[in-house]
């Protein structure tokens, strides 16, 4: 019986995964790029390239750190700083490809033109997939497939409001899509005009080399750092334990961290929006602010010829240029009518943000379409191991009513919490219970009890320290033998580039990354130890 053939949109970090889930499940990908190389936004180039939507520059680094952003069976080097280049990151998805050989279903330079369903659709489930290449002229070539995975990214266009008088300015103009460097700034008085990630890192980074650099925020935002005081990355010191606790407990720590890192009204960065909704991840801009380097202002109303008018009714004069990290509209799938899926985000009707609802098969999986306080590798791999699994056979969905209620649900409780901010927002999700919830799906979610009885110390481990990708594959489908080991030396690793650098520490040093919860949850195993001997 021949293989189920899966076409795979896009070569970033989501496609490469979901490539990867195809060959454990037995099916055969064949995965589209329309660019020279994998990496997908990571794949960094000096300009912009034809076609494509978000893009890195050369100072990015990522917002999480590596032990938590790493796919479930392939950590980064030791070696890797705890938070890495864009240039490292890519480096990594090509050693990621050639360890489990992963090219060689990947072609390059070619560009999906059109999906569409088969004529027998209704009965197989089966599409025709047209693609054309983009270095060479010729006629499209079609293809039928059994299944289809959209990985092409969330996005297709950057977005710049309309402001009056922009047409009328002088000056240059950008989207953050399109910087790079700050070299073309140099010596320029520069307006950045945003309050996310990419304007605090083009206004930092621009304010090295500018005369003058000016913030401009409507309604402020805030400031979440990667550190924690004692200079470990903040997302190694949660643990699984933490995410049971009451909503209203871990927003409650969540604003002390975010309160303690920058005190939004000495800052003059107040803000009316939810935390969850509106937050910078920026551990230099405070810096920056308190010595003058970026100057603060409110929100832009109007621009003139060299500089623009601003909601307090103070002008600034002499602009030369204005940079717009005013972020993206519309989901990435021209190639799709929206009957099959919509463009506009807010109505992508995703089972639990993966299986188009309204299908009569389950024979495509949307990949990566979400915004997430984390990181988007070990989500975007736990959706395309279900997936895969769906698709062989493995995994069942329930039935298409079912799936339009849950859709129902979440399109509901987020406009509960985001009310009219939702407009043009992709779904927003808590990390690690997603992630665990996918993996539940397919298995693969560890059991404390289980784990207690069979190595205690790894029990201890997966639940009172960091959640990390590889404790998806301590069971369930397609372990990874190392999965136990590398769990136990995780935190460790964390700091392995400084440490191997200088002098190494002691292991109480080691554990100083491990958060207080752990204490905590060694003194509750105890107890319940104490507990049972006596009761036996």
């Amino acid at each position: 019986m021949s293989r189920r053939r899966v076409a795979i949109i896009g070569a970033g970090v989501c496609g490469l995964t979901s490539v990867k889930a195809c060959l454990e499940e037995g099916l055969e990908p064949v995965c589209f790029e329309r660019h020279d190389d994998i990496g997908g936004v990571w794949y960094y180039t000096d300009q912009v390239r034809p076609e494509q939507s978000s893009s890195v520059y050369n100072s990015l680094i990522t917002n999480v750190s590596k032990e938590s952003s790493c796919f479930s069976d392939f950590p980064y080097p030791r070696d890797y700083p705890a938070y890495i280049s864009c240039h490292q990151l890519h480096r990594y998805l090509n050693q990621y490809a050639e360890t489990f050989g992963l090219r060689k279903y990947v072609r390059l330079n070619t560009k999906v033109a059109e999906v569409r369903q088969t004529d027998d659709h209704v009965s197989t489930g089966r599409w025709i997939v047209s693609s054309v290449s983009t270095t060479a002229e010729g006629s499209p070539r079609e293809e039928m497939y059994d299944a289809v995975m959209v990985c092409s990214g969330p996005f297709s266009r950057s977005f710049t409001p309309k402001y009056t008088g922009l047409d009328q300015f002088a000056g240059l103009t950008m989207h953050s899509r399109e910087y790079k460097s700050p070299e073309p700034f140099r010596g320029k008085r520069v307006l950045v005009i945003g309050a996310g990630n990419s304007a605090g890192d083009v206004a930092v980074d621009v304010s090295h080399v500018a005369s003058k650099l000016y913030l401009s925020m409507r309604d402020g935002t805030w400031i979440y750092p990667r550190l924690s005081h004692g200079g470990t990355p903040i997302d190694m010191l949660g643990s699984r334990g933490l995410f049971s606790y009451p909503a209203s407990i871990n927003a409650h720590r969540r604003r002390q961290t975010l309160a303690a890192h920058v005190n939004q009204a000495n800052y003059g960065l107040e803000t009316s929006k939810d935390m969850y909704e509106h937050v910078m991840v920026n551990d230099e801009l405070r810096y920056s602010l308190i010595n003058g380097k970026v100057l603060l202002r409110p929100g832009v109303t109007k621009f003139t010829r060299t500089g623009a008018l601003l909601a307090d009714g103070t002008t600034l004069e002499n602009i030369d240029a204005v940079v717009f990290a005013t972020g993206y509209v519309e989901a990435n799938v021209s190639y799709l009518d929206d009957s099959i899926l919509a463009k506009d985000p807010t109505k992508l009707d995703l089972y639990k943000l993966v299986f188009p609802a309204n299908l009569p098969h389950p024979s495509m999986a949307v990949v990566g379409f979400f915004h997430v306080r984390g990181s988007i590798p070990p989500v975007a791999e736990v959706q395309a191991r279900w997936a895969a699994r769906v698709f062989s056979g493995q995994t069942k969905l329930p039935d298409r009513q079912t799936m339009l209620e849950r859709v129902r649900r979440d399109r509901e409780e987020r406009h509960r919490i985001l009310g009219d901010h939702m407009r043009s927002k992709l779904p927003k999700i808590g990390v690690i219970p997603y992630r665990d919830e996918i993996a539940r799906e397919i298995g693969a979610m560890p059991s404390f009890w289980s784990l207690l009885l069979k190595d205690p110390q790894l029990a201890f481990r997966v639940y009172s320290q960091p959640p990390l990708p590889a404790h998806y594959r301590l069971v369930g489908p397609h372990t990874w033998p190392k999965a136990a080991e590398y769990t136990k030396e995780a935190v460790a690793n964390t700091f392995y580039s400084l440490r191997h650098a200088g002098k190494d520490v002691t292991s109480a040093n080691k554990m100083a990354a491990v958060s207080s919860m752990s204490v905590v949850f060694v003194i509750v195993v105890v107890v319940m130890a104490i507990v049972l001997r006596v009761v036996m």
